[in-house]
């Protein structure tokens, strides 16, 4: 995590403190590696936590499951989320993972906890570097009494603590303990089922960008995915223009064959190289095109939808209403068509000023680009959010709150 989000997140703890919010971080792998924030808050805290973070800038995700809370914000090029443990760490008493004086677990704990989440299953590699950290601080008679109660083997993870062997931390739970996690194991499985089952019918956001050529939209599309991809959201990207068929496949064929028949109009450079820009001298063609692409883009809504329930984020560069500045496509048909076509959650409309545009797409007259930034206007009224590409910090931050705001 960058410096400026540390010091915002240890900002945010003070004013928790200061409010007498009872919480703790459950680690500090937060600070290093970008992660999320995971951090426990006591019950009868919960409304003044809420306050805070809505003041900081955090958007409230769900109360789902009821033991947890999710809070995310887009700050600095980066998207932090708070997952919030109400009322303890599961499966461990109160009196070991408790709150205290400070909202940092003390060496000793927080050492258990490290090894109590290497008996949950995750590797002990994650937790090695930190381990190392603050075994030299560690109350070992402390951690003794704490193991004991929750493993068979506790002088064998003390000996490999103490050696510094951490590949040979393989934590054994006493009977008790295992069937108290498998109560909680089965209560995480029945939730996340039920959150599947909520996902058919919230599935992730859809986010579309737009815009004439050399506005910058596909670059700005792939940094909402490199962000997405370092804040735990996992996306899925797709482009989403004209080129090819995907789901109408053999039409593929038939538009490849059309061409030789077509006007070549401007050069133009695509995300395969460089294109020429086909007129066909033909009305039939220009009534024709929007029905056979808004099937296409209907199909391809379709199949997006699975990449919605497996994905956090969808991304489409390019979308069906990219059409209305085809020269081979009857406009006023593809304004209605538009309206019978699945709406995608965020569209993004990327523009510049014609001077900007025709710089960076030297291969496209002045006259071409003006003419895409006219088509465009006459579906304005399906932008959700208008970024002018002037700076890319402010457009991906623009882009990143209005996605936040629809998670």
């Amino acid at each position: 995590m960058k410096k400026s989000n540390v010091e915002f997140i240890l900002a945010m703890a003070e004013e928790l403190r200061r409010e007498n919010v009872r919480f703790f971080f459950l680690d500090e792998r937060w600070m290093d590696e970008g992660r999320d924030v995971d951090l426990c808050l006591h019950r009868e805290d919960t409304e003044k936590f809420d306050k805070i973070a809505r003041k900081m800038g955090f958007r409230f995700l769900s109360k789902f499951p009821p033991w947890k809370r999710f809070y995310v914000v887009y700050r600095d090029g980066e998207i932090i989320l708070l997952d919030v443990h109400l009322g303890k760490y599961e499966g461990v008493s109160k009196d070991i993972l408790g709150f205290g004086e400070s909202y940092w677990l003390d060496s000793t704990r927080q050492v258990f906890y490290y090894v109590y989440r290497v008996g949950l299953g995750e590797p002990v590699e994650k937790y090695e570097r930190y381990l190392k950290k603050h075994l030299p601080a560690v109350d070992f008679e402390r951690l003794k009494g704490y193991l004991e109660r929750y493993f068979k083997n506790s002088e064998e993870l003390l000996k490999a603590l103490r050696e510094g062997r951490f590949e040979e931390l393989r934590p054994r739970h006493r009977f008790k303990h295992t069937v108290i996690r498998g109560a909680y194991f089965t209560r995480n499985v029945g939730f996340k089922a039920m959150r599947q089952l909520w996902r058919l019918f919230h599935p992730a956001p859809h986010v579309v960008f737009l815009g004439p050529n050399g506005s910058g939209k596909s670059t700005l599309a792939k940094a909402v995915v490199d962000v997405a991809k370092k804040g735990k959201f996992k996306p899925y990207y797709e482009y989403g223009g004209r080129y090819t068929f995907r789901c109408l496949k053999p039409l593929n064929w038939a538009r490849n064959r059309a061409k030789r028949g077509g006007k070549r109009v401007e050069a133009t450079a695509g995300r395969d190289g460089r294109k020429e820009i086909v007129r066909y001298e033909s009305k039939t063609v220009r009534l024709v095109t929007p029905v056979i692409y808004y099937i296409e883009y209907f199909l391809r809504t379709l199949c997006l939808y699975p990449k919605r329930l497996k994905y956090k984020l969808v991304v489409t560069d390019r979308w069906f209403y990219d059409l209305i500045t085809s020269p081979n496509a009857s406009k006023r048909l593809t304004r209605i068509l538009i309206k019978f076509l699945p709406k995608p959650t965020l569209v993004v409309y990327v523009y510049n000023d014609p001077d900007v545009l025709v710089e960076r797409r030297r291969g496209l007259s002045r006259e071409l680009i003006e003419s895409q930034l006219r088509d465009f206007e006459l579906i304005k009224n399906l932008f959700d959010l208008r970024v002018k590409s002037d700076s890319r910090e402010r457009a991906l931050e623009e882009v990143m709150n209005a996605i936040v705001e629809r998670l």
